[in-house]
């Protein structure tokens, strides 16, 4: 196992910085995701650990040992890739076996390394099929299984599960998982999906623009997001944002005003609110529930219902005109153009000194 440092890393190409001054560190046997939006430089700074594209400065260190100038080869690494990248005229053994074989390794230590590979992904039966007969999710294992026999300090995965449609990228989405359980093995893991990030993860990297938003355990940035971006980024749905003027603050609460909520106290520190102050509340949907009409601080009409199944996610449209969205119960009928009422607990609500 390896732990990973990035120190001040830049990267830019011409006169476009694309990773601006990221220092993120990594413990041995750490799953890390990067995630964030297209283009905001995650797959980069994969490509960066890997040594597949060169750094404009900064350091970064794999196992203590600095590695900025260091062959991908030379890095005790193996990435997975979004494409597969396997070979169509070998088989799933000869695909797995291939870097093993191509260094010479003794024969039957290839063997046992691929064996040992095939049992762990469960594709024992799969070895003598060449990747036309296997399915997206099979191939993908094969990808894998490559990497597992060189017996890595770092796993790398680029987008690995972006290919697979929704069913299979659940099921490998659980393999990865139990593999880095079994292996124990540094790994980190590039996405753009919230959700692969916040079930994978033992640290999430949010990243935007090339700049680090927030890094830590995924619950923490659920429950406490640094910023706006965060917030709406993480969470499905997304965060409802609702403009606000700071009316009072005092030690432990901070008293808003809006349109449709005047007069509301939010649970939160005063420190860095002063009075007069144009800020943002943000409500997680699962935070809002059904109050009866008129009761609750938000107020307004149904624009739409989606029924989930588990939940039912509806659209209000509030008084102040400002659109948010409820997770309810399964059991909840409503109909566009209901008045409802909502309310939520003031303490799992969160004011932002960011202005939308």
């Amino acid at each position: 196992m390896a732990g990973i440092q990035l120190s001040n890393l830049r990267k830019q190409f011409g006169t476009v910085e694309v990773i601006r001054g990221v220092d993120i560190d990594i413990r041995d046997g750490e799953f890390v995701v990067f995630v964030g939006p297209s283009g905001c430089g995650k797959s980069t700074l994969l490509r960066l650990i890997a040594g597949l594209e060169d750094i404009t400065s900064g350091e970064i260190r794999i196992d203590g040992r600095v590695v900025n100038d260091l062959e991908p080869k030379e890095r005790g690494i193996a990435m997975v890739f979004q494409s597969y990248a396997i070979f169509p005229h070998m088989t799933v053994r000869e695909n797995i076996a291939f870097g093993l074989t191509i260094r010479r390794e003794n024969r039957k230590a290839v063997e046992q390394k691929v064996a040992e590979a095939a049992r762990m992904l469960q594709m024992e039966n799969l070895l003598d099929r060449r990747p036309s007969q296997l399915s997206g999710g099979q191939r993908q294992r094969v990808a894998i299984g490559r990497a597992i026999v060189r017996d890595p300090s770092v796993f790398l995965f680029d987008e690995p599960l972006s290919n697979l449609d929704a069913a299979l990228r659940m099921s490998t989405r659980q393999e990865i998982a139990a593999l880095h359980s079994q292996l124990k093995t540094t790994m980190i893991y590039v996405t753009h999906d919230q959700v692969e990030a916040m079930t994978l993860a033992d640290k999430i990297v949010v990243l935007r623009d090339g700049e680090v938003m927030q890094a830590g355990e995924p619950m923490h940035l659920y429950h406490q997001p640094a910023n706006l971006f965060v917030a709406g980024f993480l969470g499905a749905p997304s965060m409802n944002f609702i403009s606000v003027t700071v009316a009072a603050v005092d030690a432990s609460t901070v008293r808003i005003s809006a349109p449709a909520i005047d007069g509301f106290a939010v649970e939160k520190s005063g420190h860095g609110f002063t009075a007069g102050q144009q800020a943002t509340l943000g409500i997680r949907p699962q935070q809002l529930r059904l109050a009866p009409k008129g009761t609750g601080p938000l107020n307004g009409r149904v624009v739409l219902t989606e029924r989930l199944g588990s939940e039912t996610i509806v659209d209000v449209r509030l008084n102040s005109s400002d659109i948010i969205v409820a997770a309810l119960p399964e059991d909840t009928i409503l109909h566009p153009g209901d008045a409802v009422s909502l309310g939520f607990d003031r303490a799992h609500a969160h004011l932002f000194e960011e202005t939308l």
